[in-house]
């Protein structure tokens, strides 16, 4: 689906000049770079990461939870206790996600940050 002043802008450009088509898509391109992420709400329960956390992904998990688009949040408990002692999990924007282990539970926080 195509917004209105998207169609405008696409009807322009086809009658413009080669420069004008040019400018339009870097403009488009810098705007896609440079467009604000939406904020994303992550809670871990402090449990969790000790049990399932392991050092060797402490870097990999610094890295993606230090992004500016990531608020973190660890709480000592969730309430989640079953699940908590089977597998390791995060709250994403209030939807509870699971994997079965932290490289995976990455993976999933990744792609949710992106959407």
């Amino acid at each position: 689906m195509v917004d209105t002043a998207s169609e405008e802008a696409l009807f322009i450009i086809n009658r413009g000049s080669e420069k004008n088509r040019r400018m339009f898509y870097q403009v488009k391109l810098i705007n896609k770079l440079f467009s604000k992420q939406k904020p994303v709400n992550i809670e871990f329960c402090q449990r969790n990461l000790d049990e399932f956390l392991k050092e060797e992904n402490f870097y990999d998990y610094n890295l993606f939870l230090n992004q500016k688009n990531i608020n973190c949040k660890e709480y000592e408990c969730q309430s989640k206790c079953k699940e908590c002692k089977q597998t390791p999990y995060a709250v994403v924007d209030g939807d509870f996600i699971a994997a079965d282990n932290p490289v995976e539970l990455l993976a999933k926080l990744k792609v949710r940050a992106e959407k």
